[in-house]
């Protein structure tokens, strides 16, 4: 009966797979896999308490099992218990240092909570024993923000050979190209990320990115326009928008841009400095001291921009 339930199962039958798994808990509610299956089931529905119960009753009726601890992870996962997805996601790589699954999770669940060094052990241990590009991407990205980028580099173009329809690898080495300050090897694979996925904003908006950096100013801007037609709502499109206007003096529409961007994210003081120096170029010298004035407060926080362009202003 219980082979039968996880044909169910498998088949994406659940109402039939549960109805059996309830029959064999009533045989036997010794079993504790029929407990932990109930519990995926509810997992799958969103039905987060029940999942936690029945999930509990199976490791209490089998603490040793690495799949119950990694799946009982991914419960707490989604409920937003991540200190407990993080102590179960440990407890199954413990009981299975082998479990590439579990130490993925591990590693993205760090990753997301911006502990980076903590990362890198766990998405290192899940690319070696299952290599993909699922594994490779996330840690050529902690390793990017590490400013690790020759090591980010190999990661990356690992993560591109493996996965040919998953375009997280090319990203990531262009990025990592990025930082090596090689931006025209990463050109290439910034275009072929635009000729793949011609309908990403965010592609035209690395490849942009990738053109300033290449000394190519002149073809940015149609890549940075194309990335804000696409996703208006995104503040990120704006300023490389802005920039690529500013690179190209047409400070009339940077500052519109930018006064866009501000609408989205009032309180980024990268978009702040950017106006300053827009409005710096434009002569309107009262005004650009006034955006400017409230970053400069804290010399040790402030965007860089804001203070060049206070300098520039008090000359």
């Amino acid at each position: 009966m219980l082979d039968t339930a996880r044909l169910y199962h498998r088949a994406g039958k659940y109402e039939a797979a549960e109805d059996l798994y309830w029959q064999v808990m009533e045989l036997d509610n010794s079993h504790p896999e029929p407990y932990h299956l109930l519990g995926m089931i509810a997992l799958q529905a969103r039905k987060l308490d029940p999942a936690r119960q029945l999930m509990q009753t199976a490791l209490e009726l089998d603490p040793a099992e690495p799949i119950y601890h990694a799946n009982m992870g991914t419960r707490h996962y989604q409920a937003g218990d991540y200190a407990a997805a993080e102590t179960e996601y440990r407890r199954a790589v413990e009981l299975d240092p082998e479990y590439a699954e579990a130490q993925f999770n591990l590693g993205i669940l760090l990753k997301e909570h911006h502990r980076l060094r903590d990362a890198v052990e766990p998405l290192d241990e899940a690319a070696r024993i299952q290599p993909a590009a699922k594994a490779f991407a996330p840690l050529a990205e902690v390793l990017i923000r590490l400013d690790h980028y020759e090591q980010a580099d190999e990661v990356a173009r690992a993560a591109n050979q493996l996965g040919t329809q998953d375009r997280s690898g090319k990203g990531s080495l262009v990025r990592a190209l990025q930082g090596l300050g090689r931006p025209r090897q990463a050109l290439t694979w910034a275009r072929e990320l635009e000729a793949e996925a011609p309908d990403v904003a965010h592609y035209h908006q690395m490849l942009a990115t990738t053109y300033m950096e290449a000394g190519f100013p002149n073809q940015a801007p149609d890549e940075a326009r194309r990335a804000y037609q696409l996703d208006p709502q995104n503040p990120r499109n704006h300023p490389t928008l802005a920039q690529t206007l500013m690179a190209g003096m047409d400070w009339d529409e940077a500052l519109e841009i930018n006064a866009k961007a501000l609408a989205l994210a009032p309180e980024d003081e990268g978009l702040q400095a950017q106006r300053a120096n827009i409005l710096e170029q434009k002569g309107r010298i009262r005004e650009a001291y006034e955006v400017v004035r409230p970053l400069i407060k804290d010399r040790d926080r402030h965007p860089i921009g804001a203070l060049n362009v206070f300098g520039n202003i008090a000359k």
